[in-house]
């Protein structure tokens, strides 16, 4: 929240543009990945099936927004 709040009130100097743009692209996404591999399988296991359904309906919702997106852009 502090990022969001800084950034509406902030622009950055052109210096800095390509930092940001790294950052907030393959930084970002390396962390998310990061993150999601320390789940155990064995705790996904446990969930149930609905539990993997749901995650694997929202990933693949969420990867063809995004595809969407970037092919009509």
């Amino acid at each position: 929240m502090f990022g969001f709040g800084l950034r509406s009130d902030w622009q950055p100097i052109p210096r800095y543009e390509a930092d940001i743009a790294f950052s907030a692209k393959g930084l970002l996404e390396g962390a998310v990945a990061l993150l999601g591999a320390t789940v155990r399988v064995g705790a996904l296991l446990a969930s149930g099936p609905a539990f993997i359904a749901g995650i694997v309906t929202v990933v693949i919702l969420a990867i063809g927004t995004s595809l969407a997106r970037c092919w009509t852009a």
